[in-house]
């Protein structure tokens, strides 16, 4: 029996092979930008580096929603700076200087300029949906 990894158990609402295997190469291509929240090692490791355990209101989800109808949820604190967002929409294969983000509310356009902003500078608190879309 092969051990299944947590991904595979809920398949992250990919139900095509191709469109998961695909997922699977970006998850990699991602795994320095993101801490697997059931990785207690990554965890441990943070807090030692930081000096303080990580607290929850800090985590937020950002669910990026592409302009071709796909979605991806990047896992990320609120002193992240915005440019991690653009790297994240790049590995993705959409190029940062053709697109902006669109926060719904209060409404906000976030572009390339605004890459150096933190996501809390930018009102973003709480996990959020944004909008990639193209200018």
């Amino acid at each position: 029996m092969s051990k299944r990894r947590f991904d595979d158990t809920v398949d992250n609402g990919i139900s095509n092979p191709w469109e998961r295997k695909r997922f699977r190469a970006l998850e990699k291509r991602l795994q320095g930008l993101r801490i697997d929240p059931l990785d207690a090692s990554n965890v441990a490791s943070t807090s030692q580096a930081s000096g303080d355990s990580p607290s929850p209101e800090r985590r937020l989800s950002i669910a990026l929603r592409y302009p071709d109808g796909k979605r991806q949820i990047a896992e990320l604190e609120v002193d992240t700076k915005v440019e991690r967002l653009f790297q994240i929409i790049h590995a993705h294969g959409v190029s940062p200087s053709m697109v902006v983000l669109i926060k719904q509310f209060p409404k906000t356009v976030i572009s390339l300029e605004d890459s150096q902003k933190t996501l809390a500078e930018l009102g973003i608190t709480t996990s959020e949906a944004l909008f990639v879309e193209e200018k």
